[in-house]
């Protein structure tokens, strides 16, 4: 048996496409630390999702990413999932 996949997700505004990358980098840095907090980790092989929209003066965003429960203590001490198996990073 595997735990369930449950998605993380931020959205916003970006007014310049030039930010996109940093933002970006950004973001996933934040819903990963969320994810750990409450014991999941990323599935590695899901990757992330983004998706902006122009609206004539202004982007809207949506980043999501995947992640499966491991457990608090777990969630710590790897890093993220990869073929339903947990991977220390380094």
């Amino acid at each position: 048996m595997h735990e369930p996949v449950k998605h993380f997700s931020e959205h916003g505004i970006i007014k310049d496409d030039k930010d996109f990358i940093r933002l970006r980098l950004e973001f996933e840095r934040i819903i990963i630390e969320v994810m750990r907090s409450t014991g999941y980790l990323p599935i590695h092989n899901m990757g992330s999702h983004w998706s902006t929209e122009w609206l004539g003066d202004r982007y809207t965003f949506r980043l999501t990413m995947y992640g499966s429960y491991a457990g608090k203590k777990k969630a710590q001490d790897y890093t993220f999932w990869l073929d339903g198996r947990l991977v220390k990073d380094g």
